[in-house]
């Protein structure tokens, strides 16, 4: 990744291998359509999809001039009785500090409670350029988690 500094902002420029993986991002979004089943959740996958395209087009990622607050885009599940409860998700959260694709863990069981584990698996920022590998392994996780039957898609889009 390199960065381009002007007076104002740090500008990202994306490396060939971000353009790859922004690729393979905005195609595995775009395939969520079908599993979306509200119109703000529609919103949100179509400002997900535009973000990632005007970077494309622009080489970079957005500056201080974004639009919009955070686009999120979430794909998981949950799964249990009252006694034992765990969920999985996977996430993409785009702002104007860059894009960020996470994972969570929720585990709840009667005798301990609650339990959360969050690890952020790639990001695209004015510091780092995505690990080629950790992509992939996100994208493959999330696909896997598409074959559940109690899968939820969920975009959202805040605009300031």
């Amino acid at each position: 990744m390199c960065h381009e500094n002007d007076f104002e902002s740090e500008i990202v420029v994306l490396t060939p291998d971000d353009v790859q993986a922004l690729n393979k991002l905005v195609q595995f979004i775009r395939s969520l359509k079908s599993l979306i089943s509200s119109g703000e959740g529609l919103m949100g996958l179509g400002a997900a999809i535009m973000a990632i395209e005007e970077a494309l087009e622009e080489g970079g990622l957005p500056d201080e001039n974004w639009p919009i607050g955070t686009i999120d885009v979430s794909i998981g599940f949950e799964q249990g009785d009252r006694d034992f409860r765990e969920g999985h998700h996977y996430s993409i959260e785009m702002s104007q500090e860059g894009i960020t694709l996470d994972y969570l863990y929720r585990c709840y069981t009667s005798e301990y409670g609650s339990d959360h584990r969050s690890d952020t698996m790639s990001e695209l920022s004015p510091a780092s350029s995505f690990d080629d590998f950790a992509v992939e392994q996100w994208l493959r996780k999330a696909k896997e988690l598409l074959q559940f039957e109690n899968v939820r898609v969920n975009a959202s889009v805040d605009i300031w």
